[in-house]
């Protein structure tokens, strides 16, 4: 929000971003569409160019920039929270609370949220991080997507447009059922099922049984 330490805040980050170095992008499109979009945004008169990097950007390396827009001003203008995929970042200074919270609310769905605060803080703008976990599929706190692990916990999805299902998740063990249609084997004979499901465990893999992860095979 609007303050001293705000300002302070955008300034030291327009210093950093002046040096760094572009880095390569995905693709060229990639990189053609990142250099498109800064520029279409940088065209709107709400949004002020803070700085970018003080080294060019090339045919493949997308060039750092950060830019600034006051809270009123994202709320009228929707199309400036669009996805640019790139070294972009946009900062949104608000009046207040109640602006911190309309501006929230104005964002579509998203793969993850950072929220950057002390345990205080986090009590104070609890209404306002309550609106964030409606529209992203990772709250983190106090730390950096993106992070991820093949494992239980791991929920890399959010709700649409960020992907196209909200109820699964991109990266991570249950990432599987994007892809697959389960099927139940009701008193199949042994010989008849996958070596996954064989009481022996022939490729000694994990499996659940009874709700407990085991590599044993099962007794009968």
């Amino acid at each position: 929000m609007e303050s001293e330490a705000a300002s302070s805040f955008q300034t030291s980050l327009a210093e950093e971003i002046k040096k760094l170095v572009p880095q390569a992008m995905l693709h060229t499109n990639i990189y053609k569409n990142y250099a498109a979009r800064t520029e279409q945004i940088f065209t709107k008169g709400q949004v002020e160019k803070l700085a970018e990097s003080d080294t060019e950007g090339s045919s493949l390396k997308g060039r750092p920039a950060v830019a600034r827009v006051t809270g009123s001003d994202f709320i009228q203008h929707p199309e400036i929270a669009e996805e640019i995929f790139g070294p972009f970042s946009l900062l949104i200074v608000c009046s207040g609370a109640d602006e911190l919270e309309k501006v929230l609310a104005a964002f579509d769905g998203q793969l993850t949220a950072s929220v950057l605060a002390t345990d205080a803080d986090v009590e104070t703008y609890s209404v306002a991080i309550r609106t964030i976990q409606e529209v992203v599929g990772r709250l983190i706190f106090n730390g950096v997507p993106t992070g991820v692990e093949v494992c239980y916990a791991m929920q890399h999805g959010g709700p649409y447009p960020s992907t196209t299902d909200g109820r699964f998740t991109s990266v991570g063990v249950d990432a599987v059922k994007r892809f697959v249609r389960p099927v139940a084997f009701q008193d199949a004979p042994d010989a008849y099922l996958p070596d996954e499901l064989k009481d022996a465990n022939p490729l000694k893999i994990w499996r659940r049984i009874n709700g407990q992860l085991s590599q044993e095979p099962i007794k009968r």
